[in-house]
């Protein structure tokens, strides 16, 4: 079992990445699962009943669930993935099984996911970073998403890149960078230049060819997991 780790500023593309990946693998019948690591945040009651916190630190993160899960997989436990809800602010009762005997490639895909992989005792594992050429075409992304996904004005977007997401972004996700085997580039974030425009599916290039970048490597790294036939691609 692989575990492939994919980290990034929030709004880089990186989801959509990871979600490109996930469906190259898929059209060559590799078998894969995916942990957002949004699903890990602290519930209300682990934080102490508090409401409103920084989700953009380390301390917003329960890892040792996340670790203790990815220890599980590892060893061909089933585990039962938490979901959180932005919308509750709170993890929900629901949960999602996954069984090992049915994954090949396990996605761990979040801002924090290159944090502490380097502490991680996994046999098979891949650290991808994902980057944009434009900051500022990042926070114009976050306010459409935010707004859209989770309840959240632009202003408030605004202001929290300002107090929280911009100070832990170069305090712990930007140097994350150094963990990963491999950083991609997701160009085409920076069509997004004037906040007021939607996100366009010029995004859609930049997703693909970061995506192709991850399966070469994957290709390299565990070859074993590919048939002898040409790989599918995008």
């Amino acid at each position: 079992m692989l575990f492939l780790f994919i980290a990034g500023a929030s709004a880089s593309g990186k989801t959509e990445v990871a979600n490109k990946v996930v469906e190259i693998l898929n059209e060559n019948k590799i078998k894969t699962a995916t942990l957002s690591m949004d699903h890990y945040y602290k519930s209300q009651q682990e934080r102490g009943g508090v409401i409103e916190i920084n989700f953009d630190i380390p301390e917003a993160c329960n890892w040792e669930l996340l670790e203790n899960q990815l220890k599980m997989l590892s060893e061909g436990q089933i585990i039962n993935r938490p979901t959180y809800c932005f919308l509750a602010k709170d993890r929900l009762p629901t949960t999602q099984t996954i069984n090992p005997k049915d994954v090949q490639v396990v996605v761990v895909e979040g801002i924090l996911a290159l944090h502490n992989v380097t502490n991680l005792n996994l046999v098979n594992k891949l650290a991808i970073f994902v980057e944009t050429n434009s900051y500022r075409s990042i926070l114009a992304r976050r306010k459409e998403r935010d707004q859209q996904f989770r309840a959240t004005s632009p202003e408030e977007t605004a202001a929290r890149e300002r107090k929280t997401v911009g100070p832990a972004f170069f305090r712990y996700i930007a140097p994350s960078k150094a963990n990963a085997d491999l950083t991609v580039t997701n160009n085409d974030s920076d069509v997004v230049v004037n906040e007021q425009l939607p996100i366009n599916s010029g995004v859609k290039n930049g997703i693909e060819k970061a995506a192709e970048e991850i399966i070469d490597k994957i290709r390299e790294t565990h070859a074993q997991l590919f048939p002898a036939a040409k790989i599918a691609t995008i």
